[in-house]
């Protein structure tokens, strides 16, 4: 336009020259230059500025004529450049500058993603051989040689438009020519195989690993990362027998590759028992060696093993396979002998175990290792370092049962000159007067001997007179079971082997009782309580004593077969429990006839309180009992509801001939298990305030917690409590309830403190407390306005004043104050407390630290069936 001075034109980047043409107009003489360069119409080549911007003046004059200016400002556009580029795998150093790259990638690549940066600059755009990026990458698949030409296009709206070329070359896989190791077997080697897996027998401890190297200049091997030319390279095996060998072989121009060989060093095959009869040996699987002294005289043993729980193991001894049954080996009678254990199993190492065995020599025991007689008493009692014996026995007496017991099996002896056995009574016929035994043991050597002597001393006759005992039971043994009870008993030897007599009665309270003849001394008396039906029930043991004068006393403890059963928590009697007897699965009961697991019949005992039942129920004492039926096994079982069911099986009852007793502890079921979260917090600062007040917004809150009401009602009816208040919802809940009410001017007054009065009024309510108010130990309420109330939560247990004897009503309730006052309503004042310390300033000896603990902190609790609640 002639009239337009100025023009910007845009050429593309690295233009470098643009011609301006101007065409003269119609005037004589007119001058046209284009920057300094006079021209008459034709072209003019201007070089372009190197910043990209270039100011081209066309001055225009002529006779007659106002000079006049044109001006073109030529802008050469900017190359648009990525900010980052890269390919994986591979990767590439980018450079703005740079536009054409080369990368190798590993052998077996066979897609790279390209990852183009673009530049902050609006609408560029970057497309990857002409198809735009997914999730800010592009991913280019290789052809069958592994290689490919990536074009990466960049263009932006007033930028030149650019192009990257990325040229991808797939390296070759360095290949080793042959791998060994000196195992069993050794590997078979495949350039392709990457893993292989070597057993090597137990102990082992070392192998060898020889890689041959391909003939590519430059490759480098290394094994567990010890270089190497070809030759062989020592492993140790690792300990836990399982050892990892990497081959690592790189090249140049090549994909490095690794091989692996994973070598298991075989467990050693061990026996799992091991033993020679006679002689024997501790055995361990750890010790293959052992020496056996067999006693004299063996000429074969019998080895016996027990085969570990693995497939297809086998074992022989001495070459004698075996499966565990005992192996008859001969022994050497003039020297030691030999045993070897082979054992084998397929994947284990085979491992063998020897045995020497040597013959001892004979014994030199010539001890006896008992003796006894079977009437009178064995005086001193006999002991190993005793040989010389006495026994006196009563005219009745005419022949005496002597048992002597060899202390060796080897030994030999003669009972007054003839030749005994060990064990078998000797009957010896005896004299008026004394008598002398003598038994002489050989011990096995043939030299050894020991002489043992008994003197027996025969009363003279005595002609008969009345032989009856008179005697009396000392104490009323009955007094705990009903002294209307019948008693019996039988008499025994003092060692309570022999019955002497048998179904004595005992007579009354005064427990009188007559005895057949019976010689001065000490008896064992066993007494039984008669059942209704005449049974004998198990009572007790007395010790008997008869003198001279053909008297006797026995003396026993009090029977008592009651038990009690006790809660294992409270560690208090438990009643109302049903406690029943049963019999025992034992071989004692089966041989008396007796079917294990049946309830067991009782005799009725009237003069007994429980009149002896089977299946009794425990009273607020908590105790149970019976009489049983001597020499029997039994098991209780004791069941309440609420409570686990204790079954006796496995503490099996012996009952011989005296009463029994037994205590029960009942574990209470969990009914119920949770946690009980808190109903206050401390403060961010890890702080509690105990002497801090509640408002009474906080106090609304706080009190819908412990009551567990959730804030259902929405709003607000209080003038000052805003319907965004962060306690509008409990204060609107806890004056629908009645609970807390507000002030007659429409406010609540939520950030006003609680006083002590004004807790004891909401606790009235809560607790719904009611009466006539007793007279109160405060001496500061007389007159107070909330005095009844006070007095109400007083008497109900939970409010309490100050040492001084004074309440103070009008002070501020504390948050400490308000937790003991709340955990007494929940009725948690005595539940434990086994959390560590949680508020700084509430250390454990401050005086609300429990309470305020077990209001402030969650707890895990279980609430079980005997009504107990325990917080963990």
């Amino acid at each position: 336009d002639q009239d337009t001075k100025g023009y910007a034109v845009t050429v593309p980047h690295n233009t470098g020259k643009v011609n301006v043409t101007p065409t003269l107009p119609g005037v004589a003489g007119t001058i046209v230059t284009v920057n300094g360069t006079a021209t008459s119409g034709g072209a003019v080549e201007i070089t372009l500025d190197a910043d990209r911007t270039t100011e081209i003046t066309i001055q225009v004059t002529a006779p007659g004529h106002t000079s006049n200016q044109y001006t073109i400002t030529v802008t050469e556009e900017e190359l648009i450049k990525l900010t980052g580029l890269n390919v994986t795998p591979g990767g590439l150093t980018y450079d703005p500058d740079t536009t054409d790259y080369s990368v190798n990638v590993p052998n077996g690549t066979a897609t790279v993603e390209v990852t183009p940066t673009l530049p902050p600059v609006i609408g560029a755009d970057v497309k990857v051989n002409g198809a735009p990026l997914v999730g800010g990458k592009a991913t280019v698949t290789l052809d069958g040689s592994g290689e490919a030409t990536i074009v990466v296009d960049v263009t932006a709206p007033g930028y030149t438009a650019n192009q990257y070329t990325i040229h991808v070359t797939t390296l070759p896989l360095i290949k080793l020519d042959n791998l060994a190791i000196d195992a069993p077997g050794g590997l078979t080697f495949d350039q392709d195989t990457k893993g292989y897996a070597v057993t090597v027998p137990h102990n082992t401890g070392k192998v060898n690993v020889t890689p041959t190297l391909p003939g590519v200049a430059g490759t480098i091997v290394t094994v567990n990362g010890t270089a190497t030319s070809g030759g062989a390279v020592e492993i140790t095996l690792d300990a836990d027998r399982t050892t990892e060998i990497t081959i690592q072989v790189t090249a140049p121009g090549h994909t490095p590759n690794q091989y692996t060989i994973t070598v298991t060093e075989e467990e050693l095959i061990k026996l799992t028992g091991l033993n020679v009869t006679p002689g024997g040996l501790t055995f361990d699987p750890n010790n293959l060696t052992y020496a056996v002294t067999a006693p004299y005289g063996t000429e074969k043993v019998d080895v016996t093993l027990a085969l570990p729980a693995v497939t297809d193991v086998a074992a022989s001894v001495n070459g004698t396979s075996t499966a565990g049954e005992a192996v008859e080996v001969a022994l050497d009678l003039d020297g030691s002998t030999d045993i070897t254990v082979n054992v084998t199993a397929p994947g284990y190492t085979a491992n063998q175990y020897t045995i020497t065995v040597t013959i001892g020599l004979p014994s030199t025991n010539a001890n006896l290792s008992n003796l006894t007689v079977n009437q009178g008493l064995l005086t001193p009692a006999f002991a190993l370092n005793k040989d010389t014996y006495t026994v006196t026995v009563p005219y009745s007496v005419s022949t005496l049962n002597v048992t002597p017991t060899l202390g060796h099996a080897g030994a030999t002896m003669t009972v007054n000159g003839v030749k005994r056995d060990s064990g078998n009574a000797v009957p010896v016929e005896l004299n008026v007067g004394p008598n002398t035994i003598t038994i002489m043991v050989t011990a096995q050597d043939g030299l050894t001997t020991k002489p043992y002597t008994i003197t027996v001393t025969r009363a003279a006759y005595v002609p008969p007179v009345d032989d009856k005992v008179k005697g009396t039971l000392l104490g009323n043994i009955t007094k705990l079971i009903g002294n209307g009870n019948k008693l019996s008993a039988d008499v025994y030897s003092a060692d309570g082997k022999t019955l002497l007599q048998g179904g004595v009665d005992i007579i009354g309270a005064n427990g009188k009782f007559e005895l057949k003849k019976l010689e001065p001394g000490s008896y064992r008396m066993v007494i039984y309580v008669l059942g209704d039906n005449g049974a004998k029930l198990a009572g007790e043991t007395a010790m008997l004593t008869v003198n001279g004068n053909k008297e006797a006393t026995a003396s026993a403890s009090v029977i008592d077969p009651f038990g009690v059963v006790t809660d294992a928590i409270s560690k208090k009697a438990v009643d109302g429990v049903t406690v029943t007897v049963y019999w025992a699965d034992t071989a004692l009961n089966k041989s008396q006839g007796r079917t294990p697991g049946s309830k067991v019949e009782l005799p009725r005992l009237s003069p007994m309180t429980n009149k002896n039942a089977n299946g009794q129920t425990t009273g607020k004492d908590g105790q149970f009992g019976w009489l049983l039926l001597p020499e029997g096994d039994y098991y209780i079982v004791a069941e309440k509801d609420g409570y686990e069911t204790y079954d006796g099986r496995s503490n099996v009852l012996h009952v011989g001939q005296s009463a029994v007793k037994t205590n029960i502890t009942l574990q209470p079921k969990v009914l119920e298990e949770g946690v009980i979260e808190p109903y206050i917090t401390g403060y961010p600062d890890g702080t509690f305030k105990p002497n801090r007040g509640i408002t009474r917004a906080e106090l609304a809150s706080i009190l819908l917690r412990v009551i567990n009401i959730k804030a259902e009602t929405s709003g607000s009816i209080y003038s000052d409590v805003s319907p965004s208040n962060w306690a509008a919802p409990a204060i609107a809940e806890v004056t629908k309830r009645g609970l807390m009410v507000g002030y007659p001017d429409g406010t609540f007054l939520p950030n006003k403190e609680m006083s002590r009065a004004e807790i004891a009024v909401v606790l009235g309510k809560v607790k719904d407390l009611s009466g006539t108010p007793q007279k109160s130990s405060f001496t500061d309420i007389d007159k107070h306005w909330a005095k009844n109330a006070i007095l109400l939560a007083e008497q109900a247990g939970l409010l309490s004043g100050h040492t001084d004897g004074k309440f103070r009503p009008d002070n501020a309730l504390t948050r400490a104050e308000a937790v003991v006052i709340f955990n007494k309503v929940l009725g948690w004042n005595d539940l434990n407390v086994n959390k560590p310390q949680r508020w700084s300033d509430v250390p454990p000896n401050y005086w609300a630290y429990k309470d305020i603990m077990r209001a402030s902190v969650p707890h895990a609790y279980q609430k079980l069936g005997n009504g107990m609640v325990i917080w963990k």
